[in-house]
């Protein structure tokens, strides 16, 4: 019995968008990103198979085309760590969606059928857009979707905070009139719709936090559930 081994391509979709700029843990989450980006792509060119991928933020985007080699993949990181680099410098925070749904076109308009796509983002805002866009390229793709949070997300410090998106400032307390078990609670319901609604594609979903290492993160879902992008 002979059984062909198909060439699967990888490819990555990163989001550098100024929501990503946010951490209370060991990394912002443009970092974590960044760095589940650099592992997917070293393990995939490792396993023999082409990577090529997206990296976007709220100004531009470097569209990479899947190739197989090492220099390849340096030339990723090295358009990802120049990316990251100009988070710093926003002085105002957008929502990502819209450029995600963007690139989430552009992908489906480049790529053909048979590869691994991985979306690293926080789907923090995600729309119908999205979902539809995602359903289109698991038609023919594997997707992943690999969602990073921060302690923060969960629930909010029970301190009095002045929470700002660099136009607007807000005073917040999670002892007024409940604010902070409403916003815990709106939370863990929006992650458990995440999740079902994706399981429902035939999706993966994977939550990595800010709070823990990148590569120990990494070493768990490779043992636990075998999923080869990340």
């Amino acid at each position: 019995v002979f059984n062909e081994e198909k060439e699967r391509p990888a490819f990555l979709i990163a989001d550098q968008t100024s929501m990503m700029f946010f951490g209370s843990g060991v990394h912002v989450k443009a970092v974590m990103a960044a760095q589940v980006a650099a592992f997917s792509a070293f393990y995939i060119l490792k396993r023999g198979d082409r990577v090529g991928g997206i990296i976007f933020n709220e100004e531009s985007h470097r569209f990479i085309a899947p190739k197989r080699s090492k220099a390849h993949v340096q030339f990723l990181l090295q358009s990802l760590a120049e990316m990251n680099r100009l988070l710093p410098q926003r002085k105002e925070m957008k929502p990502n969606t819209p450029f995600l749904n963007d690139m989430l076109e552009r992908v489906r308009l480049s790529i053909t059928h048979d590869y691994v796509v991985t979306v690293i983002s926080d789907f923090s805002m995600i729309n119908d857009e999205t979902r539809h866009h995602l359903r289109s390229l698991s038609f023919h793709n594997d997707v992943l979707l690999v969602h990073i949070t921060d302690p923060l997300d969960a629930r909010l410090p029970d301190d009095r905070l002045v929470l700002g998106d660099g136009r607007y400032q807000l005073l917040w307390q999670n002892s007024r009139d409940g604010q902070g078990e409403r916003y815990a609670v709106a939370y863990r319901d929006m992650i458990s719709r995440f999740e079902e609604e994706f399981r429902n594609y035939r999706i993966p979903f994977i939550m990595m936090g800010t709070a823990l290492r990148v590569e120990d993160q990494v070493t768990k879902y490779f043992r636990a559930k075998q999923v080869i992008t990340v």
